[in-house]
């Protein structure tokens, strides 16, 4: 049987390359949407998700399914 590996990254503001956080679990992240706002009370910064990429692969017996959240800053 496979075993299923899940991550989510967000990312920094109109960047590509600087993340601002990442995850990993055994079980799904909630669907996050392009338009939706991401609060992150720990660093003191809100961001709206303005593209996602969803990736996906298989190695051995584990499929990896990565969210992409890219963003923008959020309006007030």
């Amino acid at each position: 049987m496979n075993t299923i590996s899940h991550m989510l990254e967000v990312y920094e503001p109109e960047s590509e390359s600087d993340c601002i956080c990442s995850y990993s679990a055994d079980t799904a992240f909630p669907k996050i949407s392009e338009g939706e706002i991401l609060d992150f009370p720990y660093l003191n910064q809100s961001v709206q998700a303005n593209k996602i990429r969803h990736l996906v692969w298989q190695n051995d017996n584990r499929v990896s399914f990565k969210t992409l959240i890219f963003t923008k800053n959020a309006s007030s």
